[in-house]
């Protein structure tokens, strides 16, 4: 809802202009409660009514009383403000459509007002501190403008109480060009919410409930009851070889069970605010399916089929020994010393059962690059899911021992599993990944690199 359909933000600004609330009241008997109602009761924002038409306006307005000078005054002022907001609405709305920018922000006295409202409505439920929504979170989940369905990530459902601290505080300043001239505008306060554990995940999706059900688009209830199914397979402890299911998980369930309610609503003649609210009958609908839950369901054990395979490997290596040795025995010396603790036939024969495609790979490594001293330094990235990275890391760590191959196990080379780690003088911060963002930026090493060649280059220029 835009400001100038807002009742709530109408209200205030007449009793704002008219101290003794006798203004709204005129306004209110005559149902005109909007900027918008408002500004279209007579002339229209591009035409304004003469003196003697708006005279006549008033006096219809006061049950056929005619206005005082003061009263006059302050009705004319209302309106001359309603027609200049409808035309600064529409104009910011071709902006934004045109922009790309999808955010329609509530006014706040409409956001206090239904929230009002909503207290009065849930009285079981205390709507504050943890679980009272940001102003952005509000925003976010009206979308009845834009009439599309958008997924909020739990990251992204703060509360009110951290937007008010990050209030206090001085906002970035940004320069921008605009029809060829600067402006200059304050960025947005980054209000993320910290879920890193099982039950601020749980206040941040009930503040989107809580957000969701001020904007009349899904009920309390029905959120709610998503929210307890998601939380109750998270809690199920896993059957013997399944691993427990992480809040990676069941983010990405939530994320798939909107991208079905969008494409069922996707549309044209499907309205969000419609009676019964369209996005939580299909919520209800998608979570009785459970067609999404295949990505909270658990993960299966792959420990134990690793430790499968690497005792399979382990002991082909050993059938394997004498073979090896005989290998290295028909190798060039300087060859046979190089590879003196490799396992060529193994990894030959690994390759093979992996079907890689250049199946000579291991007959090149022994035949080496015919040159004197030849060494190789790489940095090797490996992703796993954060429940199963320390056995990721044995499974690569055993099967580099078992091929006998060089690697960093100390210092700064060997780094340990990190949502954010360093390779190749690339920074990735993968703390995001589970919502689809990773970042990737230049390490401070490489950046210092990099503005040395540039200011070399520059002044040699």
């Amino acid at each position: 809802m835009s400001l100038i359909d807002s009742e709530a933000a109408f209200k205030t600004h007449c009793d704002r202009v008219d101290s003794s609330g006798g203004l709204w009241q005129i306004l209110d008997a005559n149902e005109l409660r909007t900027f918008s109602a408002l500004g279209f009761a007579i002339g229209t924002p591009q035409s304004p009514p003469s003196e003697d038409e708006f005279r006549a306006f008033s006096t219809r307005l006061n049950a056929g009383t005619a206005m005082s000078m003061g009263e006059s005054a302050r009705l004319k002022r209302v309106h001359f403000e309603a027609c200049t907001m409808i035309v600064a609405h529409l104009r910011s709305q071709v902006n934004q459509e045109t922009g790309g920018e999808t955010i329609w922000k509530l006014p706040t006295a409409e956001k206090i007002a239904r929230l009002e409202l909503q207290q009065a409505r849930l009285g079981g439920i205390s709507i504050t501190g943890d679980l009272q929504p940001s102003f952005a979170l509000v925003d976010l989940a009206t979308m009845c403008e834009t009439n599309a369905v958008v997924w909020i990530a739990p990251s992204r459902c703060s509360k009110r109480e951290h937007e008010v601290q990050l209030s206090t505080k001085a906002k970035p300043q940004i320069v921008s060009v605009e029809q060829n001239s600067l402006r200059l505008t304050s960025s947005e306060q980054d209000t993320k919410a910290d879920v890193s554990t099982e039950l601020q995940w749980q206040f941040a999706m009930q503040r989107r409930g809580i957000a969701f059900d001020q904007s009349g688009l899904i009920a309390w209830n029905t959120h709610q009851r998503w929210t307890q199914q998601l939380l109750a397979t998270l809690m199920r402890e896993p059957p013997i070889g399944f691993v427990k299911v992480h809040l990676e998980q069941v983010t990405s369930a939530d994320r798939e069970l909107f991208s079905l309610i969008s494409a069922e609503l996707q549309k044209a003649t499907t309205v969000l605010t419609a009676t019964p609210p369209p996005m939580a009958v299909e919520m209800e609908k998608l979570r009785r399916q459970g067609s999404q839950c295949s990505y909270a369901a658990e993960l299966q054990e792959n420990a134990s089929k690793r430790t499968r395979i690497q005792w399979k490997w382990t002991q082909r290596a050993k059938e394997l020994s004498a073979d090896e040795k005989s290998f290295k025995q028909r190798l060039p010396p300087h060859m046979a010393e190089l590879l003196k603790k490799k396992r060529i036939k193994l990894l030959g024969e690994m390759l093979a059962d992996l079907k890689y495609p250049d199946a000579h790979l291991a007959e090149d490594i022994a035949a080496g690059l015919r040159l004197a001293w030849t060494a190789y330094f790489d940095d090797y990235t490996n992703f796993s899911a954060e429940n199963t990275a320390s056995n990721a890391e044995g499974a690569i760590t055993g099967l580099f021992n078992l091929l006998g191959l060089d690697f960093a196990q100390s210092g700064d080379k060997a780094l340990k599993y990190s949502q954010e780690f360093k390779a190749l003088g690339v920074c990735f911060d993968l703390s995001e990944a589970s919502e689809g963002r990773a970042s990737i930026g230049h390490t401070a090493e490489r950046r210092s690199e990099i503005e040395l060649v540039l200011t070399d280059d520059i002044l040699d220029k």
